[in-house]
């Protein structure tokens, strides 16, 4: 990542921070050589470094400088690599869900790049409703292995958050995700549509079916295993329940056995 695009996290008020919200003494009083409450948000979310590394910021930049103030890792304290910039897509996604968010029944708020209350994980975009525990939408738009993602996913139910996961078409769903309820969905380029992963017909098994034996047909969720294909609906024809998370409303099209919808 190019240090113009280095994001802050002060530790004090527990917000991500842009270079342009303070004074240029207010950074260095709080990040490296001071305080050290102005770390790197990425680097305490644990990209490309273990979660929780705390590296404070060096603020850089000078009045009518031919480079503009930025963000930037001490020498040799940023991860070999930098880190992913985030992209457009995933910039206009959160705001996009969470746009759609506030109009879903009992809705009470919404926010961007919210912590867990254990600051072990941030949120893409975090929803509550009237009913049901608070809602981790992560919109996500890079491949992860299975320990990382699970990791995250469990780290999520310890603190009884119910978490759903949008993955971009370019990534897919990984397989280990899948099986699990509210983390196998699909986001569209566009970011209008959702994809719901249908299973291919099989013969079921004890393994991996209620009805072994039986010849299942296309089925909803998808077993252990399963090949499958993704059928698109309107994000306007899917609500947020605060119990159930990501369902079809009643007028949805294209239902299946076993597929959550509003009725």
């Amino acid at each position: 990542m190019d240090d113009l695009l280095v994001v802050g996290m002060d530790l004090v008020t527990g917000r991500v921070v842009h270079v342009g919200d303070a004074s240029a003494d207010t950074w260095k009083i709080k990040g490296f050589g001071g305080d050290g409450t102005l770390v790197c948000r990425d680097c305490l979310d644990g990209d490309g470094v273990p979660a929780g590394t705390k590296v404070p910021l060096v603020y850089r930049g000078r009045l009518h400088g031919k480079r503009r103030a930025h963000f930037a890792h001490p020498p040799g304290l940023g991860p070999k690599g930098g880190h992913w910039p985030e992209t457009a897509w995933h910039r206009d996604a959160k705001k996009a869900i969470a746009s759609w968010a506030c109009w879903q029944p009992g809705f009470v708020s919404v926010c961007l790049e919210r912590w867990t209350p254990d600051r072990r994980r941030r949120s893409d975009v975090r929803v509550t409703l009237r009913e049901g525990p608070v809602i981790a939408i992560e919109v996500q738009q890079h491949a992860m292995t299975d320990s990382a993602w699970r990791k995250r996913h469990r780290d999520y139910a310890s603190e009884g958050i119910l978490d759903i996961w949008l993955w971009h078409q370019r990534v897919g769903v990984p397989g280990i995700a899948l099986g699990e309820p509210q983390c196998h969905w699909q986001l569209n380029e566009q970011l209008d549509r959702i994809g719901m992963p249908i299973a291919h017909a099989h013969i079921g098994d004890a393994g991996n079916a209620a009805a072994p034996g039986l010849w299942l047909g296309e089925h909803y969720p998808p077993c252990s295993g399963d090949r499958v294909r993704f059928a698109w609906q309107d994000l306007s024809d899917l609500t947020l329940s605060g119990r159930r998370g990501l369902v079809l409303v009643e007028h949805a099209d294209g239902l299946w056995p076993g597929m959550p919808s509003g009725s």
